[in-house]
């Protein structure tokens, strides 16, 4: 390969998972979902990019129906991503039983 063609792979990795490893080798933990105990709430945190490349929302909408606590916070640091899996993730929190903070 070329060095152009390493550097321009390198930053198309980069810039998919924020970590420089191929995607396929990457961990899925973009975002955490912790169960609620008795002395605090269930706990949603996003931080990476909402989509194909970070959190479907196909994914979050399986693991947020698993929760059944009374309160859910969720802290969200994304730099964008698809507005379409935003959406259905958006509705999913709102559609769940529990107070959203």
């Amino acid at each position: 390969m070329k060095r152009d063609d390493h550097r321009a792979r390198a930053m198309h990795t980069a810039r998919r998972n924020g970590m420089g490893v191929p995607v396929a080798t990457a961990r899925r933990d973009w975002y955490t979902i912790r169960a609620q105990t008795p002395s605090a709430p269930a706990e949603v945190l996003i931080y990476d990019e909402i989509g194909w490349y970070g959190v479907t929302a196909t994914d979050f909408v399986k693991d947020l129906e698993s929760l059944d606590g009374d309160e859910i916070v969720v802290r969200i640091n994304s730099p964008g991503g698809d507005v379409y899996d935003g959406i259905a993730i958006l509705n999913a929190l709102r559609g769940h039983k529990a107070t959203i903070t």
